[in-house]
């Protein structure tokens, strides 16, 4: 990494990890940092105030380990002020040159991860670097953040496009609202039914296919300018000076990856994917406990309510993108 003189006791990289139970997940992932960097790598965890024994185990396996700060929130933050507290920790405890946000079931693979995060930010000066998120269950690149559906493009949001994705998730809403419980049950028996799983499966992996090709053609090296999947972020110290915490904290979950960046772009900031860098996604921890139903019924909400935020975003600052679009 290019010599820069800090004047202070820092260290070069700092990871956050939120932890909502799946207290496995977040053992491993902890283990995959220190595998691939450092024993002594500084981490923090971020207890969301899960519903089992999560943090009991957690602050028994690692409360007497000096790298790890473990902290507890009492209620549940959602994923943008969860991820900014460990952040603002993180940026007290160690000063790093780099803060890594990643989920708990997200896992490190190479021993190189740091050393190529550092060249690359030599390169380029990124603001924000998202690495190759490979989830190994669909056989699926995450990163660049593509298409959030099809009215509304993370890369390039407006306000018309809010407006489009709001309708669509409403009306999806009112689909789900108007079902009878007995409908829902049919509708379930059907879903977990060998013929429905395998429409489902047949569904996921068209979708998997046409993503795979398009990735495979558009992203065999480093792109600049795009929007990031949240699963993992690498923050630099040039982002830092800029940002005093990195998410939106009106939003409880959804939608972060767009006002990251409609503000990234503001501040003239870099968002680069860097396709050598990789980690790997066992995604759903955080919502893989509600049924089906009630799942599509909570991330609709939680959508249209962060849509609400990116809305008046874009009103504030028309110069972020273009509007009208």
């Amino acid at each position: 990494m290019a010599n820069e003189s800090l004047g202070c006791n820092c260290s070069s990289f700092a990871y956050v990890i939120l932890q909502y139970g799946h207290f496995n997940l977040t053992v491993s992932c902890i283990d995959s940092i220190r595998e691939c960097t450092s024993p002594n790598a500084k981490i923090v965890v971020v207890d969301n105030c899960s519903p089992d024994n999560s943090l009991k185990l957690l602050e028994k396996k690692f409360g007497g380990d000096s790298n790890i700060k473990v902290v507890a929130t009492q209620n549940n933050l959602g994923f943008s002020s969860g991820n900014n507290l460990g952040f603002s920790v993180a940026k007290k405890e160690w000063n790093p040159h780099f803060i890594v946000v990643l989920n708990s079931d997200i896992e490190l693979t190479q021993m190189t991860f740091e050393s190529k995060i550092e060249a690359a930010y030599d390169d380029c000066r990124f603001g924000v670097l998202g690495p190759d998120i490979y989830v190994p269950s669909r056989k699926r690149h995450q990163n660049p953040f593509a298409i959030c559906n099809d009215a509304l493009h993370p890369n390039d949001p407006s306000i018309q496009g809010v407006e489009e994705a709001r309708n669509i998730l409403r009306n999806e809403l009112n689909v789900v609202t108007n079902q009878e419980l007995a409908d829902r049950t049919i509708k379930e028996k059907f879903k977990s039914s060998f013929i429905g799983n395998f429409l489902v499966e047949l569904k996921h992996q068209v979708q998997d296919f046409k993503h795979e090709v398009s990735f495979k053609h558009e992203y065999k090296s480093r792109v600049s300018d795009v929007a990031l999947q949240g699963a993992c972020f690498v923050f630099s110290r040039q982002f830092m000076q800029r940002f005093e915490l990195p998410f939106t904290p009106e939003t409880f979950l959804y939608c972060e990856e767009m006002l990251l960046r409609i503000n990234c772009k503001e501040a003239n900031l870099l968002m680069v994917f860097d396709p050598s860098i990789k980690v790997l996604h066992f995604e759903g921890s955080s919502t893989d406990s509600i049924d089906s139903v009630s799942k599509k019924e909570f991330i609709n909400r939680e959508i249209l309510k962060s849509l609400d935020v990116v809305e008046k975003r874009l009103e504030v600052d028309p110069n972020s993108t273009d509007k009208n679009r």
